[in-house]
């Protein structure tokens, strides 16, 4: 480390110099301020000591000219004087950006002690090293002719008193010739009790003088002995030539050689370790004579130090090997100044990495407060330690528990140099905890009742829902048996052979009626399973139980909904057959017609038959979709013709004691709906009414439809709607209402508030997602003891989206001698749309299976125009067959028709599908738009 020292004088360059190398600091020295700033700005040094009262630029002028020199202004700074010594000139000092300052003279110990100090603190960053003046130019500049003038003033004053003193000079100068002598004496007597060895040579290397411990060491008793004698007359002699190669080196450089550790033998045969320095020799007119020089026996000091040394690595195996995380920590910053091993295992960086790091990048952001809160009691002294479970975050951020112990190293009288942290991993610990703790929490939460007893049976915990369901609480029941729930449904053998299977460590399982506290009696089902410890000993039993009450309610779901399912098998297996029929119906009432057209009461007459029979059609189809056998069929609906044919229709199933009242607006408001679902959803609306009036006097059920326009106003108090029109479909009654608390479940699968057997639950959801299905909203108001009732709203079609009907519509369109392959395995329906499809101008072939349709189309592919095939029939279906014709002709036109098939929407999205029986009307109208595209 490399020291700049400033001073005017040499003397003190040279003592300043021989100690801080001896101390093994490199020195340089500069004679005033503008050498000193050159040998800097050349050669950057560590640290500057400068004495302030100095030629051309003294030490403040340096100080400042350091500080604003961007290069050279982190140097720390020592004002080192005897000239400025007043508080002004310390401030002065400080503000120029001085770390330090010493007034002339002090202890070589103090004032090494205070060098130290400064490099240390620099080292370890805890020295405030001003990078600039700490006051403005102006001001440093005031000041310092502040410096100069009360110096000059001091000097004026200091000359006078001399002037006045040199009348008295020629006694004091008798007297000083004495205290000469005396102190010439204290001298000898001072390096003859010095504690260290202290000897003179002449440029020969011959002694000049000794003291009496150097003399004792070279085998004499007195120190004039040793006069006139060279290395080689002594006990020493085997190196006499390497301290004369000293001596001459010293002398010749005329620089001094310090604290140079070297062997020196003694009377008595042993060998001496010793610390020797040697320094020029000079006479009155600096002049080299000889050389001074001193040493200590460092022997004992050696020894001490290997045995430190030894402690040292042994301390420093015990820190790296051991088996928990060690770390020290600057106490200022809380970085990692080194780490062991384990550490860095437990917190997964390695050591390079983590000791670039501080404590609170590692520390999980929950418990930083707490540890920063604690770091800060231990760095004020108010705690010696603490210790915590905290969370470090690892290099791959997954969470590590620690159990931290932090002390603080302290020196007496200072504040702590540095912490040291322990840390032990109880991440396997705090797993086990929270899985307990899991454990602990499933337990006390389980939806089933849960009892743990000994292994005699004495109950020791029961869980809240051991509570719910018995109604015992833990106080009744730990220190008891379960016997307290038995019911007398179960005889001796039953608890007999339930013993017998735990006792012999066994899990037991059966049902079983239990009773409770009120003596109410369940149904339950009991496992009971024996807890063994680590010997395989049985300590306990557990018992959960479940309650099996409610299985009767999903019982009773179950049947209902197997019934429905009963209910689409049947729909659907007399749907295709029923649907054929209707289809030969329709067909020969379109013949009929056509041969009576000069018959008008007759056609009429034949026209409400084909109505009747599309309505037996749309009956099958409305059976199919409420057993959920059917799509969905969307098209435009006038809405309030369509809401007082359903109310007639549903006058029969209301008894005659309840009034009903129908308010329908006589606008059309036309909507897209599936009138099968729509029916459906107002005959559930005035079924649940009806049942809700049982017992209430003068009964009364109103039915409104209006039409309603959702503003912003509205919206912003109902978020899901849209802005638009709506038509307003309500259900009122007077019934018993709705209590507050079931309104939220009104609409969830299965949840009813009628009595068992009065109700499915599957009503309410079912208007819910039909509703939801025409893009509506559902709500209801209620006041439970007054009644309730249920508002939906569906979107009204617009103008623009309204298709207009065309009178054509009810026109068949006629062929053009177009060859038709009309395929269908029930002889009747093919017979009939044969006769039909000659009526309308085609030619026909017929096939009754799609094998014979197959190989018709092979025969007549040129010549067919268009197939019209079923697509259930023997041999070979409808769908396939249609696959083999494509092969031969891929443009083919194909029209599908079918009495009911549940698979055709998932097997043929893309065909041209018509369901039986249908209008001659539509069926000509599709085999026209077929041909002409």
């Amino acid at each position: 480390m490399k020291v700049l020292i400033v001073d005017d004088y040499e003397d003190t360059r040279l003592i300043l110099q021989a100690n801080l190398e001896s101390s093994g600091y490199t020195v340089t020295c500069a004679e005033n301020g503008r050498e000193a700033l050159e040998m800097a700005l050349s050669d950057k040094p560590d640290l500057i000591i400068s004495d302030i009262l100095m030629p051309e630029m003294d030490g403040f002028d340096l100080c400042r000219r350091i500080k604003t020199d961007a290069a050279l202004c982190h140097i720390p700074f020592i004002f080192y004087t005897a000239s400025y010594v007043e508080e002004a000139d310390r401030e002065l000092a400080m503000a120029a950006g001085g770390s330090r300052f010493i007034i002339k003279p002090m202890d070589r110990s103090e004032f090494m002690d205070i060098v130290r100090d400064v490099m240390n603190e620099f080292d370890q960053q805890r020295l405030d090293v001003p990078v600039a003046p700490l006051k403005p130019e102006d001001e440093l500049e005031l000041m310092h002719v502040r410096a100069l003038s009360r110096k000059l003033d001091k000097k004026v004053w200091e000359l006078e008193l001399e002037r006045r003193s040199m009348k008295q000079s020629e006694r004091r100068l008798i007297e000083s010739n004495e205290k000469l002598a005396a102190t010439a004496d204290l001298l000898q007597t001072v390096i003859a009790t010095a504690p260290v060895r202290v000897f003179w040579k002449d440029r020969d290397s011959r002694y000049l003088g000794c003291n009496i411990l150097f003399a004792q060491d070279a085998g004499f008793s007195n120190p004039e002995d040793m006069i006139g004698k060279t290395d080689d007359e002594i006990v020493w002699k085997d190196r006499a030539d390497l301290y004369r190669a000293d001596d001459q080196a010293v002398m010749t450089t005329g620089s001094p050689k310090l604290a140079h550790e070297e062997l020196q033998a003694t009377p008595d045969g042993n060998t001496l370790l010793l610390r020797t320095s040697k320094v020029p020799l000079l006479d009155v007119d600096h002049n080299i004579i000889g050389v001074l020089g001193c040493y200590d026996d460092i022997t004992e000091h050696k020894r001490i130090e290997g045995e430190l040394k030894d402690s040292e690595q042994r301390f420093r195996a015990l820190f790296e090997q051991a088996a928990i995380g060690v770390a020290q920590l600057n106490n200022h910053t809380g970085e990692f100044i080194r780490v062991n091993q384990k550490f860095c295992d437990i917190v997964g960086y390695p050591k390079e990495e983590i000791e670039q790091l501080d404590f609170q990048t590692i520390t999980h952001p929950d418990d930083l407060a707490e540890d920063l809160a604690n770091m800060e009691l231990l760095k004020a002294g108010k705690i010696r330690e603490f210790t915590m479970e905290k969370r470090y975050c690892n290099k791959d951020d997954l969470i590590v528990w620690v159990n931290l112990t932090v002390s603080a190293m302290w020196e007496p009288g200072e504040s702590p140099n540095f912490h040291i942290a322990v840390v032990e991993d109880i991440s396997d610990r705090k797993n086990a905890e929270e899985s307990l703790r899991k454990l602990s929490q499933a337990v006390e939460q389980a939806g089933e009742s849960i009892t743990i007893t000994d292994c005699n049976g004495i109950i020791e915990y029961v869980n809240p829902s051991f509570t719910e369901l018995t109604g015992y609480s833990g106080e009744d029941t730990i220190g008891k048996t379960p016997r307290i729930l038995k019911s007398g449904n179960q005889n001796d053998a039953f608890y007999e052979n339930m013993w017998a299977t735990i006792t012999s460590g066994k899990v037991w399982c059966d049902k079983l009626i239990d009773r409770t506290k009120s003596g109410k009696f369940y149904p339950a089902i009991l496992t009971i399973s024996p807890i063994k410890n680590r010997s395989g000993d049985i300590t306990n039993y557990v018992g959960i139980q479940q309650d099996l009450s409610s299985y009767e309610s999903l019982e009773e779901q179950f049947h209902q909904a197997q019934k429905m399912e009963a209910i689409g098998t049947l729909v659907g297996g007399i749907a295709h057959d029923f649907n054929n029929m209707l289809a030969g119906i329709t067909g020969n009432l379109y013949l009929a017609k056509q041969k009576l057209q000069d018959s008008p009461d007759v056609i009429h007459k034949l026209s409400n038959v084909e109505d009747i029979t599309f309505r037996a059609a749309d009956m099958i189809h409305q059976l199919l979709t409420y057993a959920r056998k059917d799509k969905v069929r969307v098209k435009q609906l006038p809405f309030s013709p369509f809401v007082k044919e359903t109310f007639k229709f549903l006058r029969t199933s209301v008894p005659e004691n309840i009034q009903l009242h129908q308010n329908v607006c006589s606008d059309a408001v036309l909507i897209e709906g599936d009138a099968t679902q729509l029916h459906q959803v107002l005959m559930n609306l005035i079924n649940n009414a009806r049942d809700a009036l049982e017992e209430v006097e003068s009964p009364c059920i109103t039915v409104k439809l209006e039409t309603f326009h959702a503003d912003k106003s509205f919206i912003d108090t109902h978020a899901y709607f849209k802005l638009g029109s709506y038509a307003h479909l309500s259900v009122q009654d007077n019934g018993c209402g709705i209590p507050k608390h079931q309104i939220e479940h009104l609409f969830e699968p299965f949840f009813t508030t009628k009595e068992v057997g009065k109700g499915t639950g599957l009503g309410l959801a079912m208007v819910f997602g039909a509703v939801k299905t025409h893009h509506g909203f559902i709500e209801v108001d209620s006041i439970e003891g007054e009644g309730a009732t249920f508002h939906i709203y569906l979107p009204v079609l617009g103008q623009e989206e309204v298709v207009p009907s065309s009178e054509q519509e009810n026109v068949p369109s006629e062929g053009h001698g177009e060859m038709v392959l009309l395929v269908d395995d029930e002889a009747n329906v093919l017979e009939t749309s044969k006769e039909v499809l000659i009526s309308l101008g085609y030619q026909v072939l017929t096939a009754t299976d799609g094998q014979q349709a197959v190989d018709l189309f092979k025969a007549h592919a040129e010549e067919i125009n268009l197939c019209i095939m079923d697509i259930v029939m023997p041999v070979m279906s409808g769908v396939k067959a249609a696959q083999n014709i494509r092969h031969i002709n891929p443009n083919v036109h194909i029209i599908f028709i079918s009495g009911y098939d549940q698979n055709i929407q998932s097997d043929m999205e893309n065909e041209t599908v018509l369901s039986k029986p249908f209008s001659i009307e539509s069926l000509s109208r599709l085999i026209r738009k077929k041909l002409d595209s």
